[in-house]
C-alpha cells in the first residue's frame, strides 16, 4: 500500500465479520472511575525515570503527535537547570506521560463530537492494573510503554511509516518545491524535471528504482495508483498545470497534517485488528478484506462505489435492496 492510499481517511469504517469496533482491552474504565482512579494511575506512571520520559515524549511525532503538547519548553528549561531532581517537575511530567498515553491509545478527539458520519464511540482508557502490568513487562522503559499502548494495525502502520519518512523529509529540506513544468510527461520521454517527480513519488512510498530523468514504466505505475488512488481515471500522464503535477506539489508540512488527521483516525478504532476483517476508505473508494483465520491466509481488495447527497452509500444498518 503506497503512503498516498493510506491518508485523506474523511469517511472511514472498519469492521471486524464478527465483531465491530470492539476495543482490545475487555476490561475498560468509566470516565467516572477513571478520575476516581487517577492518582493510582499516577502513582504507576511515577515508576518510570524522568530522563527516559523525556526522550520517550520527544519522539512523538512519530505518532503524529506533537512532542511540545506533553514535553513543554518550560519544562525543558527546568530539566536543563537540574529540574530531573525536583518533585514539581517529576509531577507534572507523570501527569502529561498519563496524557499522552491517552491521546496515542484512544484518540485526543471524540469523535460523536464530529457529525452524524461519524459512527464510532471513542474508547475507554485501561485499567490501573494493565497499565502497572505494561510498564512492568515493559523494564520501565518510557518508549516501550508508549508503543504497547498505541495502534498496531496494518493502516496506522503504514500511516506511521509515511510519516516518519515524510517527517523526516521536510526537517532535513528534503522535500523541496518541484520546479516547473513546461510540457507534458508521459512514458519513454526525458525531462530533467523527471529527476524530482521520482523522488517526490519515492517518498510518498512508490517503487522507484531510478532516479534518472527517464519517465519509465515504473514511474508509469506510480503515477497510475496515484491518480487511481485520487479517484481519477488514471492516463499515466503528468501535464502543466494539472491536477496531478499539482496533487504531487503539495508542500511537505501540508503532508504532515494530512498524516496526523489521519493517525488521529486510526486512534479511534481497535489497537489491533482481529484475523478477518473489512477496511473501507471511502474518501479514496477503497475496500480490502483480510482473512488470516485459514492456513493459506485470504486478501481481497477493490474500487468501491460511492453514494451521493440524492442517493447516499449504504451503511451496515441499512436494509438491502433486492
Amino acid at each position: 500500500m503506497s503512503f498516498l492510499r493510506a491518508v485523506s481517511l474523511f469517511i472511514l469504517i472498519a469492521t471486524s465479520f464478527a465483531n465491530t469496533a470492539q476495543a482490545q482491552f475487555t476490561d475498560e474504565i468509566s470516565e467516572i472511575d477513571f478520575q476516581a482512579a487517577k492518582p493510582d494511575y499516577i502513582s504507576v506512571i511515577d515508576q518510570l525515570y524522568i530522563d527516559d520520559m523525556r526522550q520517550a515524549m520527544k519522539k512523538v511525532w512519530v505518532h503524529g503527535l506533537n512532542p511540545r503538547t506533553y514535553w513543554t519548553d518550560d519544562m525543558e528549561w527546568a530539566y536543563q537547570r537540574g529540574g530531573s531532581y525536583t518533585r514539581d517537575l517529576k509531577k507534572r511530567t507523570n501527569q502529561n506521560f498519563l496524557q499522552l498515553l491517552m491521546d496515542i491509545s484512544m484518540g485526543s478527539v471524540d469523535p460523536q463530537l464530529l457529525g452524524n458520519d461519524i459512527k464510532l464511540v471513542k474508547k475507554k482508557f485501561i485499567t490501573v492494573k494493565q497499565l502497572q502490568a505494561i510498564v512492568l513487562s515493559s523494564g520501565k522503559m518510557s518508549d516501550t510503554v508508549i508503543e504497547s499502548l498505541a495502534p498496531q494495525n496494518p493502516p496506522y502502520n503504514s500511516l506511521r511509516e509515511a510519516m516518519r519518512k515524510i517527517y523526516t523529509s521536510c526537517t532535513n529540506n528534503e522535500w523541496p518545491q518541484l520546479g516547473s513544468l513546461k510540457k507534458e510527461l508521459k512514458l519513454g520521454q526525458r525531462n530533467p524535471v523527471t529527476v524530482d517527480l521520482k523522488k517526490r513519488l519515492s517518498l510518498l512510498g512508490y517503487k522507484i528504482s531510478n532516479f534518472d530523468d527517464t519517465f519509465d514504466n515504473e514511474t508509469l505505475v506510480a503515477v497510475n495508483d496515484m491518480q487511481w488512488s485520487l479517484g481519477w481515471k488514471p492516463d499515466g500522464v503528468v501535464s502543466p498545470g494539472g491536477r496531478t503535477w499539482a496533487a504531487l506539489n503539495i508542500p511537505c508540512m501540508n503532508r504532515v497534517r494530512q498524516l496526523q488527521a489521519d493517525m488521529e483516525k486510526m486512534r479511534w478504532f481497535p489497537q489491533r485488528f482481529e484475523d478477518r476483517y473489512v477496511f473501507i476508505n471511502l474518501a479514496m473508494t477503497y475496500f480490502f478484506m483480510m482473512d488470516k483465520s485459514q492456513p493459506n491466509p485470504v486478501s481481497m481488495s477493490f474500487r468501491t462505489i460511492n453514494g451521493r447527497t440524492e442517493r447516499k452509500t449504504p451503511d451496515r444498518k441499512s436494509t438491502r435492496l433486492n
